[in-house]
């Protein structure tokens, strides 16, 4: 010290400094690139995911597009084999057969190929017995295969199983007489039976303009009978009432007009109606159902409302619990976080 002067000698060392800011802005930099890096890694990963979906897609629309034309092409096929097939058994009486498919998907729950496969399966029968009368063999085929269709219908029945029965009936095999449930079982004299009470239904017969022989065991009085003993039992026009106002029914007849459309049997508008009854008859449903949802979800919103209170209420007090706790390892990050830079 000297004349009462204090002096402090403090070296400023600015290589120092300099060195501490350029780590910084070192840091700064790599953790720009870093960010940068990470912004493009995000962004390419993405526009792969992006690609690789939408390739995906494109993949599933092309193999969609091959199973509908392999479909398109298969019922096509069929029906040229079918429309054959009817055309021998029927001869002059054949278009007939093939209008009645072609209504088959709303009055049978068939697709025209179905209808015609199932003709063909008993109509040779049918015809020997009616002495070679197609016209007439025409109009009993149809009502059994609308019979079948009411039958598998009503009582949940594989309809393949019925099918088969009747072609067992078509070659005087009545084992499977029981799989139509009418109350009768596998036998001859079962058989006998159906159509000796069928033969007694007066009323049914005079509604749908047939004639039961109580003492013929022919097919086409068998088929008669059937129908006389499902009118009876309320069984007749099943399919029909439910291909308009059930869900499964409509369904059954959208599907059946599908392979029809795809066959080229029906035009664009007809399968959409089927499809509107379908989505129409699906959203009845839910409409039925949705009231009952609203009524028992008012029921028990007050215990709901008390149960979210409660958790509500638990989170709270520990989020001020462990607040302290929660603010000293923050305190202690950002500290870290300073220290680092």
């Amino acid at each position: 010290m000297s004349d009462g002067k204090i002096i402090y000698d403090v070296d400023i060392n600015d290589e120092g400094i300099e060195s501490k800011v350029q780590q910084t802005n070192s840091k700064v930099k790599n953790s720009a690139d870093s960010g940068s890096n990470a912004f493009s890694e995000v962004w390419t990963g993405a526009l792969r995911r992006i690609g690789a979906g939408l390739v995906e897609l494109g993949a599933k629309a092309v193999e969609t597009g091959k199973q509908v034309a392999m479909d398109a092409l298969d019922q096509v096929s069929s029906l040229e084999q079918n429309i054959g097939g009817v055309q021998k058994l029927f001869g002059d009486s054949y278009q007939a057969v093939v209008d009645n498919a072609n209504k088959a998907f709303k009055t049978a729950g068939l697709s025209t190929n179905q209808y015609m496969e199932t003709v063909t399966g008993f109509s040779a029968s049918l015809i020997a017995g009616l002495g070679g009368d197609t016209q007439k063999a025409v109009g009993i085929a149809d009502r059994a295969i609308r019979d079948m269709s009411d039958n598998a219908n009503t009582f949940g029945t594989d309809i393949a199983s019925i099918q088969t029965a009747y072609q067992g009936f078509a070659k005087q095999n009545y084992t499977m007489l029981d799989n139509l449930k009418l109350g009768y079982g596998g036998t001859k004299e079962e058989m006998a039976r159906l159509i000796a009470d069928a033969s007694n239904m007066t009323t049914e017969m005079e509604k749908l303009g047939v004639s039961v022989d109580a003492n013929s065991m022919s097919f086409d009085n068998i088929i008669n009978a059937i129908s006389v003993m499902q009118e009876h039992l309320n069984i007749a026009g099943t399919t029909s009432k439910e291909a308009s106002g059930t869900i499964e029914g409509s369904v059954n007849s959208m599907r059946a007009a599908w392979q029809n459309f795809l066959a080229g049997t029906i035009s664009p508008a007809e399968f959409a109606d089927t499809a509107f009854q379908a989505a129409e008859n699906v959203i009845k449903a839910f409409g039925g159902i949705l009231p009952r949802l609203l009524e028992g979800f008012g029921q028990i919103a007050p215990q709901v409302y008390d149960k979210v209170k409660e958790l509500a209420e638990r989170l709270v007090n520990i989020i001020i619990e462990k607040a302290p706790d929660f603010a000293r390892r923050g305190q202690e990050m950002l500290l870290k976080l300073a220290q680092g830079l």
